[in-house]
């Protein structure tokens, strides 16, 4: 009997220590709950549904909606097209009345110079020549005049003469207002093809 008396005080003990053991635990707990920190609960910070932070519905930070900083709308930094500048007008085709090979000459007069200094060549008219009152006179020897069909016109004392040897006259029409038409003087030479209009005293004259 006095062993149960001192196996239930035992118990009754125990139960005791485990009762204020629990007590001790629930007293070292908090007294306040923790704050939440969940920034989804809270409608200030959703970024979407505030005007003032959304850049898309902002127009001071939306480039395509501001003018100021739309390159395209600034006239500052919009390139401008360069200006087309007009292409310089063509010189004028030079005109020429005879030629030496390839070289052309604006006059009769000024191709006689160029063959009295070459010699051996031929003048060649490209177009009708009026000489006025200059004679056409040849120094040197083995120059031909080729008319090529072209008309000469002449008011000077002769119209063509000839101090070389080898020189002739083609294809040439000869208005001659003049006292010869072509005179060979004391030289060689030949005609043909050549038609002669006027000579007071001759159309040809060989002395």
């Amino acid at each position: 009997m006095r062993s149960a008396k001192k196996l239930l005080s035992l118990v009754l003990a125990s139960a005791v220590v485990l009762t204020m053991g629990g007590m001790t635990v629930f007293a070292e707990e908090p007294a306040t709950a923790p704050t939440s920190t969940n920034v989804s609960a809270g409608p200030t910070t959703e970024p979407s549904t505030d005007p003032t932070t959304d850049p898309s519905t902002d127009p001071t930070t939306d480039p395509s909606t501001d003018p100021t900083t739309d390159p395209s709308t600034d006239p500052a930094t919009t390139p401008t097209e360069p200006a087309t500048l007009a292409a310089p007008a063509a010189a004028p085709a030079a005109t020429y009345v005879a030629k030496i090979g390839d070289q052309g000459y604006p006059t009769l007069e000024a191709a006689v110079a160029a063959a009295n200094e070459k010699g051996n060549c031929t003048i060649e008219l490209l177009d009708n020549a009026d000489c006025g009152s200059t004679e056409m006179k040849i120094t040197k020897s083995g120059v031909k005049i080729d008319g090529k069909g072209h008309t000469l016109t002449s008011n000077s004392k002769r119209a063509i003469t000839f101090t070389a040897d080898g020189g002739s006259v083609t294809n040439l029409i000869i208005n001659a207002n003049a006292e010869y038409g072509v005179q060979f003087y004391r030289c060689t030479g030949s005609l043909s093809g050549v038609t002669i209009n006027g000579g007071i005293w001759y159309s040809v004259l060989v002395n």
